[in-house]
């Protein structure tokens, strides 16, 4: 489902299983999320600093659509997650 809907924008896919995107996404939280189009990240739940990330990307330039998160955890059920994203939701209670 992911992939359709990205598919009919022009954007960025990238899969936080690989290890060399998930290093890079560890050691430059910022610069890994800074992209002008859609960016999808999944398995955000490897790296949960990209959530502050984002949130200082869509802090700074609110238009909606920008990134599209998926994983195989509850992300923003996270504990370590120190503040929530705005716009976020989720389909659990």
């Amino acid at each position: 489902m992911v992939r359709l809907l990205a598919k009919e924008r022009a954007g960025e896919w990238r899969n936080l299983d690989a290890p060399a995107v998930r290093q890079a996404a560890i050691t430059d939280p910022t610069g890994f999320v800074e992209f002008p189009e859609l960016m999808v990240i999944d398995e955000i739940q490897r790296v949960p600093e990209l959530l502050l990330a984002i949130k200082e990307q869509v802090d700074s330039d609110p238009r909606p659509g920008r990134y599209l998160l998926t994983g195989s955890a509850r992300a923003l059920g996270l504990r370590t997650l120190p503040d929530a994203l705005p716009g976020c939701w989720s389909r659990d209670p």
